[in-house]
């Protein structure tokens, strides 16, 4: 045996075998643990924007919210805009790109010191049956050795296993649009990406955004959409010498029934009701008196939804109210506690409008305005804990000044690139929120509030939008 050449080469060659096996294991461990591939990472979506013109379509007869109807005085109150003014020279400096105007979106830039890169790790998967790029051990074997051995069973070495990708989240996520008068060009590129959660007002006059409704949950049959009504409420406006829930009943008949009845089956395809607006239509968030009127109001009017099969978003909140810090909106939540419950009762949810006055990326200011839909949800849970759970739609967003439709919104100051950035950071806040369903952004299809128009940013949207 010992004096057996072909016996002998053939342990040689096994020798050989074990050796290069084992080489290649460890070769295969340094190269994942030295050379991570950027094959397995999905970075976030930097598509630019296609741009798109301006919708030049407007709306006929009354206007929604001419002069101040859809932002009352109350929308701002001038703690909030002290705070702005005292945080002016620190909010500059958050303001990306300040005086770039335009129509380039490039992909928004760290904003903050926090700022976290939007891209994760794909999971390496095992390879079976993966030889075109291993070595053929039994090739090998032969060539060396001059012994044919492919009786024997050889599986190819996989030195090093490509990490399967996987899909990214949307990076603009929970972020939707709110569709006005006409169903654009731009709103159609938003309404393809399927975003989570579309908001359109009037559609039972509006034909075209009953199609924008019906296409969106056609593809999207999960996606949320809120419905607002318009028509009707212009000559109806309660105060607290009224009976609320008189008030409710008469609101609910002169305008929510002819809405709905328009609608037809329709409704089915409408998850919540946003009407009335604000307080176009009754008393604010001044005291307990008024409150607590705004609360037997909305009970009412949740159960007559509810019993014309529409669930209610409750409250309708202008942004920076209830105002003040958490102590402030406790005090003044407590009255509306009932309402609150009531929508919960009902599947329901709350709304808030939730707008940035100065593109500031500082949770500290906007706690106070865009962000302040926290300091309620954390008053209304710890007044009953029953809440914490209750959900939250911004079904308005974006930035205004002072609700002037032509010369508050983002056409009217800053540039393109700066409201893209914020968009980015605003997305990237509500995202943390379990409870919040989605934001609508304000708005698109409507020439009346032009200053708002989001048709030039639609490619952008649908690009970071699509899933």
């Amino acid at each position: 045996m010992g004096n057996n050449p072909k016996l002998r080469k053939i342990i040689f060659g096994l020798a050989v075998i074990l050796t290069l096996l084992i080489l290649a294991t460890i070769l295969a461990s340094l190269r994942k643990t030295l050379m991570p591939s950027t094959a397995g990472v999905v970075y976030r979506n930097t598509d630019q924007a296609t741009g798109g013109s301006t919708s030049s379509s407007g709306t006929t007869g009354s206007q929604p919210g001419q002069g101040t109807s859809n932002h009352p005085i109350e929308v701002y109150p001038s703690s909030i805009i002290n705070l702005y003014d005292n945080q002016t020279s620190n909010s500059q400096t958050n303001i990306i790109n300040n005086g770039q105007n335009s129509s380039t979106l490039t992909n928004p830039v760290p904003y903050s010191s926090q700022y976290v890169a939007q891209y994760r790790t794909g999971p390496s998967t095992g390879v079976t049956n993966q030889t075109d790029s291993s070595p053929d051990l039994t090739a090998l074997f032969t060539s060396l050795f001059n012994i044919n051995i492919s009786g024997l069973a050889f599986n190819n070495a996989v030195l090093s296993p490509t990490p399967q990708p996987i899909p990214a989240p949307a990076p603009l996520g929970k972020i939707g649009v709110f569709i006005m008068s006409d169903y654009s060009t731009g709103a159609k590129q938003i309404v393809a990406a399927k975003p989570q959660i579309i908001k359109v007002m009037d559609p039972q006059i509006h034909n075209s955004l009953l199609d924008a409704v019906k296409e969106y949950k056609r593809i999207n049959p999960s996606g949320k959409v809120v419905l607002r009504f318009y028509e009707g409420t212009q000559n109806w406006h309660f105060t607290e010498t009224d009976d609320p829930e008189t008030s409710a009943q008469t609101f609910f008949t002169s305008v929510i029934h002819p809405g709905l009845a328009l609608l037809g089956n329709d409704v089915s395809l409408f998850d919540y009701l946003e009407t009335p607006n604000e307080l176009d239509n009754t008393p604010g968030w001044n005291d307990s008196t008024s409150v607590s009127w705004l609360s037997r109001f909305w009970v009412k009017l949740i159960n007559l939804n509810q019993s014309a099969g529409i669930k209610t978003c409750v409250a309708s909140i202008p942004v920076a109210n209830p105002p003040g810090d958490l102590n402030e909106v406790k005090t003044h939540l407590t009255d509306f506690v009932p309402a609150l419950l009531a929508a919960q009762s009902a599947g329901g949810a709350l709304c808030y409008h939730a707008y940035t006055l100065q593109y500031t990326q500082d949770v500290g200011a906007e706690i106070y305005t865009s962000l302040h839909y926290r300091t309620i949800h954390q008053a209304i849970a710890q007044l009953n804990s029953n809440l914490a759970t209750l959900p939250v739609i911004l079904s308005e967003a974006g930035v205004d000044q002072s609700g002037n439709p032509q010369t508050s919104g983002w056409q009217a100051h800053g540039t393109i690139q700066q409201y893209v950035n914020w968009i980015d950071w605003f997305a990237q806040q509500i995202n943390q929120d379990q409870y919040v369903i989605g934001a609508t952004l304000y708005q698109i299809g409507d020439g009346y509030w032009s200053s708002f128009n989001l048709e030039p940013l639609a490619g952008w949207l649908a690009s970071n939008l699509s899933h």
